[in-house]
C-alpha cells in the first residue's frame, strides 16, 4: 500500500524560472474593486448583516404566552412523562358549590304495602282456621 501513497503525494520539481520571475500586472489582469479593498466597507456591511439578522430573529415576535379558557378543548394532546396528581381548585370549589346546592333526599314512609301484606296473612290465617 506504501507504493501507491508514495506516487501520488511525490513532489514534482518546480520550475525555478516562474518564481524568480517579477510579477507584472499589466498582463491584463484589473485590479480588485473598491468595495472589497475597503475594510470600512466590509464592516458597515458585516454590521448591517448582524442587525438583519437579529431583526429577523427578535423583531416581531409577541408574547409567547399561551391564554387558556375554563373549559377549553386541547389542540393537541399532552401527556406527561411521569405520574403526577393534581387537585384542581376550581373543580373543587365547583363540586362543593353544586353539593350545597343539592336537596337532601327526602324519605317518607308508607305503611300501605305494610297493611296490604297483614291483611293477605289475616285473610290466610282465617282460611286456614275454617
Amino acid at each position: 500500500m506504501d507504493f501507491l501513497l508514495k506516487k501520488r503525494f511525490r513532489q514534482k520539481p518546480r520550475d525555478r524560472s516562474l518564481r524568480d520571475r517579477p510579477r507584472n500586472r499589466s498582463n491584463g489582469a484589473e485590479p480588485a474593486p473598491w468595495y472589497r479593498t475597503t475594510h470600512l466597507f466590509q464592516g458597515l456591511l458585516f454590521i448591517l448583516f448582524v442587525a438583519v439578522v437579529s431583526a429577523i430573529c427578535f423583531i416581531g415576535k409577541g408574547e409567547n404566552t399561551v391564554r387558556f379558557t375554563v373549559g377549553q378543548p386541547a389542540s393537541e394532546r399532552v401527556v406527561a412523562e411521569f405520574e403526577f396528581t393534581y387537585n384542581s381548585q376550581v373543580q373543587a370549589n365547583r363540586r362543593i358549590a353544586e353539593a350545597r346546592l343539592q336537596e337532601p333526599p327526602v324519605f317518607r314512609r308508607s305503611m300501605e304495602p305494610f297493611q296490604r301484606f297483614e291483611t293477605f296473612l289475616n285473610d290466610l290465617n282465617n282460611r286456614f282456621a275454617e
